[in-house]
């Protein structure tokens, strides 16, 4: 939990956890991501979070790096904050959360009469989010078809056997394009879950190590 209790009497004091660190968006280097180890660690962890609060009938709405708790360095230590969207799964609602991080179904929410949310709205911006830390860089700006960088993610998944990933896919090692075509897979309901991830924990997540320090950035 972010916050510790303290009861006295009727009296009811909440205390925040300290993160020294920050958000996990302040240790993305732009067109670098994070340490490949790191990454793995903040998707192991986020994955944890994300089945936990999904256990319990609920959806977060918006998953981002900002709102991701850094408690050390290496990121051995990761908590999910931010929970002012938070909804019950079935609640209905127009489009809500990061733009960036939005699943389709929500980014067409504004247009429709609503979207009922689930999880899979959850899981979609939890890949956005690993592609992030990878890579330094947003693989759209927005999941609509007016988006060039998202059209040519659709086609690739459309085809995936045949075309050739969109350039900024192609950073991604080849064993790992498959775990993101489960958690970014267009239609909702053939998506995965989050624990997902933990079947390619031993394969490469980065095509070079990188050599910065985070040392070397506080």
């Amino acid at each position: 939990m972010l916050w510790d209790r303290l009861h006295h009497r009727r009296l009811l004091r909440l205390y925040p956890e300290l993160a020294p660190v920050g958000d996990l968006f302040s240790l993305i280097i732009p067109h670098v991501g994070i340490e490949q180890d790191a990454v793995k660690r903040c998707a192991v962890q986020m994955s944890d979070a994300l089945e936990f609060i999904s256990e319990r009938g609920l959806v977060h709405l918006d998953i981002k790096p900002e709102n991701i708790l850094v408690f050390d360095w290496e990121c051995h230590c990761i908590k999910l904050t931010d929970f002012g969207l938070t909804k019950v799964k079935g609640t209905v609602t127009r489009k809500c959360g990061t733009t960036s991080f939005m699943a389709p179904e929500m980014c067409k929410a504004a247009m429709s009469d609503g979207l009922a949310v689930d999880s899979s709205l959850d899981v979609w911006a939890f890949g956005v989010v690993i592609f992030s830390l990878l890579t330094g860089e947003m693989p759209w700006q927005e999941a609509i078809l007016d988006d060039a960088d998202y059209k040519s993610f659709v086609n690739w998944q459309n085809n995936f056997q045949m075309e050739k990933p969109p350039d900024s896919w192609r950073r991604i090692p080849i064993k790992l394009r498959r775990m993101f075509g489960d958690l970014l897979a267009i239609d909702h309901t053939e998506r995965c879950h989050t624990t997902e991830v933990i079947k390619y924990i031993d394969v490469s997540w980065k095509r070079r190590k990188s050599t910065f320090s985070y040392k070397e950035r506080r």
